[in-house]
């Protein structure tokens, strides 16, 4: 696969035409192009010819010079379909569940959550829905097309957990509203953005939403992160930027997650005196990383590329660990026929394909048979749980983090 990069306007012919979905300007410039990578990272397959033929679609990362927002500019939504198929939870691993459990706490605390109304718009598996509803002993209602489960849950005063998207007619006071790793996935994020606000408003008008961080994609960089189930991707400053264009009021930003994720904590009372802007990263700091950022996606691609190679010629048996974004990302990225397998520690994904290459999933207890030479872990977050799993295993293999 070649990756594309120029910083010559005109040669992206529907540039001109496009305006920033954040914030509106036309102000913008494009970044790189990924192309032909899978529409989905996050629905594996039930066979390598099916994973051979699923849709694709390019990657035209562009950039707002005017409130820091990256979006595809090829993207279609028409290629994508959610449904239960999707599969993106990470609570399966402990270190990701600590996460969620120190998060939900703090959110408890922070918000005073004690036998009140919880709303998730975009609650994927319920667990985050469901941690936050234990915790304060609250009630709770989560919305997502991709949810399958049961439609009630008993922890806190009850979770209710609804199929389909949430509408501003649905009558739910919530005393916060949540939504974590959706507003990427939307075209149009100022719209969702006063969604979540309207669904805030109808109560205290507290409001925490999550997202992966392009600030930290960029210094990174984590060029993995590209995926085109993301239309969008958020600094700080264009997170808090959309968000106060919603008329929210932020009371706080801040990274999380090893820095991989990015949250605001925002009102939607419209009480700030001034903007949150002013405490994220600045627009000329964001514009030098935009810059360099083509360099360093062909030179990430290419540097993998080659050591892949150099080690199937070496002889020595490589997985990926995490059937994830990141995982699938790279092995559509660098040339990776080489590499048989890709480990997860999510049962229900492990007998499928990776899209796109075709790699089998597997447990890591497939590892003490295969006994690879080397693991490449896809997040680094995760090393030390990885490393004592593989050790308990008495696997005899390196493990190293892709950067």
């Amino acid at each position: 696969m070649t990756v594309q990069a120029d910083n010559q306007r005109q040669e992206s012919p529907d540039l001109a035409d496009q305006t920033c979905a954040a914030c509106g300007s036309s102000n913008l410039r494009f970044v790189v192009n990924v192309p032909q990578v899978p529409a989905f990272c996050n629905v594996l397959l039930d066979n390598a010819e099916a994973a051979a033929s699923v849709r694709r679609g390019d990657i035209q990362l562009v950039y707002c010079e005017g409130c820091s927002f990256l979006f595809n500019g090829a993207f279609d939504a028409s290629v994508l379909a959610y449904s239960p198929d999707y599969a993106n939870s990470l609570s399966c691993s402990p270190s990701f569940g600590s996460f969620l459990e120190e998060t939900s706490e703090r959110l408890v605390e922070k918000h005073v959550l004690n036998e009140n109304t919880v709303l998730e718009l975009g609650c994927g598996d319920g667990d985050f829905l469901t941690r936050l509803c234990t915790i304060g002993n609250n009630r709770g209602f989560g919305f997502d097309p991709s949810y399958f489960g049961p439609t009630t849950v008993d922890a806190g005063n009850g979770v209710t957990f609804k199929d389909r998207y949430y509408t501003g007619d649905d009558a739910v006071e919530a005393d916060l509203v949540c939504s974590r790793h959706v507003l990427e996935h939307v075209e149009e994020p100022l719209e969702f953005m006063q969604l979540l606000a309207g669904a805030a408003s109808k109560s205290r008008g507290k409001l925490y939403v999550e997202v992966p961080n392009a600030t930290y994609m960029l210094e990174k960089p984590a060029i993995w992160d590209l995926i085109y189930e993301h239309p969008g991707y958020f600094t700080d400053r264009a997170l808090v930027s959309v968000a106060e264009k919603a008329r929210l009021s932020v009371s706080e930003s801040s990274a999380t997650f090893l820095d991989q994720f990015l949250y605001i904590d925002a009102d939607a009372s419209g009480s700030a005196t001034e903007s949150h802007k002013s405490k994220t990263t600045s627009l000329s700091r964001l514009d030098q990383l935009v810059s360099g950022f083509r360099d360093e996606v062909e030179n990430s691609v290419k540097r993998w590329t080659n050591e892949v190679q150099r080690l199937a010629v070496d002889g020595k048996r490589v997985v990926t660990w995490g059937a994830g974004s990141k995982g699938v990302t790279f092995l559509n990225l660098v040339d990776s026929s080489s590499i048989e397998h890709i480990v997860d520690i999510n049962p229900a994904k492990h007998g499928k394909f990776v899209p796109g290459t075709g790699q089998t999933v597997v447990g890591p207890e497939a590892l003490v048979e295969y006994q690879p030479h080397l693991v490449l872990l896809m997040n680094g977050a995760y090393e030390n749980e990885v490393k004592e799993m593989i050790r308990s295993l008495n696997v005899d293999a390196t493990v190293k983090v892709v950067d």
